[in-house]
């Protein structure tokens, strides 16, 4: 229920720290998701330079900036996304290295392929980092390109494979936590919600509301809009999902409550 979500938020939240907390599994930090970002850009780029192809691992890394979107979507839309992202950016350095031998071209082409993947990063409402890292990876394999032995399409092919390694690294938390995003984002609610309440009439109007009001539309975003099945009857989801209706039905109650509050006073 809404009282179980925003009660909790009472509660303090044992948190652990150092490398282990970072590398749990499912981790709803920020600092464990860079880590995880991290890793999937890295490790590929160590590998080709242990083994003596750094330009194979230079791509390979290009393609982990995969890591870096979608962090907070549900697992099944994370996945969708990320397979589109992970095949942008090895299309984006094989066209940069293939158009790295003429200066103008370059040009040309790089701004076609920003146009291009803002379009689409607006279209299916990718967030940041947007466009800007794919403008990244095409220019610095346009720039480079020419100093690298290997041909365009196997340079993207290790793109890929390095946006594959991010893919998996990006959803390993659906093993333990198949909704954790969902469940984040209601939690986050909560929170919100509860503060604004308890703030009373001195909430009203001010970045209390503004956040009790923002955080349970993200919740219905993740719940809704992001949803690529329509969910078990009973499930976690639709549990969810009554969990932020009801969450919206208390905070505009409460904003009735402390406009009402103030006027009193």
């Amino acid at each position: 229920t809404m009282t179980t979500v925003v009660g909790h938020q009472n509660e303090p939240v044992p948190r652990e720290v150092g490398l282990r907390a970072m590398l749990r599994i499912g981790s709803g930090d920020p600092w464990s998701r860079a880590l995880r970002a991290a890793v999937a850009m890295a490790a590929p780029l160590a590998l080709g330079v242990a083994t003596g192809n750094t330009h194979a691992g230079m791509a390979a890394g290009l393609g982990g900036f995969t890591a870096l979107y979608a962090r907070d979507r549900p697992y099944l839309d994370r996945a969708r996304t990320l397979a589109f992202i992970a095949v942008a950016f090895a299309v984006a350095i094989s066209v940069g290295v293939w158009t790295a031998s003429t200066a103008w071209v370059s040009v040309l082409v790089v701004a076609v392929v920003a146009s291009l993947v803002a379009m689409s990063c607006l279209a299916i409402s990718v967030g940041p980092p947007g466009a800007y890292m794919f403008a990244f990876a095409f220019a610095f394999a346009a720039g480079v390109g020419t100093r690298w032995a290997e041909d365009p399409v196997s340079l993207g092919l290790l793109a890929l494979a390095g946006g594959g390694v991010a893919w998996l690294v990006a959803l390993e938390g659906a093993l333990r936590r198949p909704h954790g995003p969902e469940q984040d984002a209601v939690r986050v609610a909560g929170g919100a919600v509860r503060a604004f309440l308890a703030a009373g009439p001195s909430g009203a109007g001010g970045p209390l509301q503004h956040r009790a009001a923002e955080a349970p539309r993200g919740a219905r975003v993740a719940l809704f809009d992001q949803q690529l099945t329509r969910g078990r009857p009973g499930g976690e989801v639709a549990r969810l999902r009554g969990v932020t209706r009801d969450l919206q039905l208390s905070f505009a109650q409460g904003v009735v409550n402390a406009q009402e509050g103030r006027l009193r006073s």
